[in-house]
């Protein structure tokens, strides 16, 4: 697992550039920025609105949490059981 790094101090506002591998994250007051290298030593970018980008990201921590949560329980049918209360 590749361990985050800050890439910049914080800016006047508070928001810091962070680097994940080769994903550079960076926010500022409205939008977030991915990056990342594609063929030829180039970098791609991808400008996303910050409440989009961090309902995305909570949507696929939780996901990720019961799903994991499910793998350890006896499978589909505690699954289920939960889903049904």
């Amino acid at each position: 697992m590749n361990a985050v790094t800050d890439k910049m101090p914080a800016m006047i506002a508070g928001y810091k550039t962070f680097e994940l591998g080769a994903f550079t994250f960076a926010r500022d007051e409205y939008f977030v920025t991915i990056t990342w290298p594609v063929q030829g030593g180039r970098r791609q970018s991808h400008t996303i609105s910050a409440d989009a980008f961090l309902r995305a990201l909570m949507r696929d921590l939780a996901w990720g949490f019961f799903l994991r949560r499910g793998q350890f329980r006896s499978g589909i049918r505690h699954a289920q059981f939960v889903w049904q209360g």
